[in-house]
């Protein structure tokens, strides 16, 4: 708990100090999601205070209907606790969603959850292991979601 404690006030430290990037093409894609009345969600491992941190110092707040952060449910991806959470929230059915990651472990959870898993390739995995553990499509660019609406 103690180093859990001080990893997380370091990574708030750096993140304040240096910001967040987003992904190319982000604030434009999440625009567009608005303006099409599609809902969006955050389901992620990180905590409440570090989800909230990086969403404000990015200004992409607003465009999010639900958030669902790791204190919010007892079993964490690849288990589909967090998106299914995530589509209750919205009042969605779970596949009606289109799941956007770039690792293994949240295309298993949106397998998992029967969403749409879509992944994005940042160079972490290889799109052939994101097809091999879930994905149905694999991204390179976040603008490209738009040709799975």
């Amino acid at each position: 708990k103690k180093f859990i404690d001080e990893k997380e006030k370091i990574y708030r430290g750096y993140a304040a100090e240096k910001g967040f990037k987003l992904m190319p093409g982000t604030k434009e894609l999440l625009k567009f999601l608005k303006n099409k009345k599609i809902k969006c969600a955050i389901a992620s491992s990180a905590s409440r205070r570090n989800i909230s941190l990086a969403v404000k110092k990015t200004g992409i707040k607003k465009y999010f209907s639900a958030i669902v952060a790791a204190e919010d449910v007892k079993r964490h991806k690849p288990y589909p606790d967090p998106l299914l959470k995530a589509a209750k929230l919205l009042h969605v059915k779970p596949a009606e969603c289109i799941y956007i990651g770039d690792s293994i472990f949240e295309m298993i959870a949106a397998r998992r959850a029967r969403m749409f898993a879509l992944g994005i390739h940042t160079g972490i995995y290889s799109a052939n292991q994101l097809k091999k553990n879930g994905a149905k499509a694999v991204i390179r660019k976040i603008s490209q979601l738009k040709n799975f609406l």
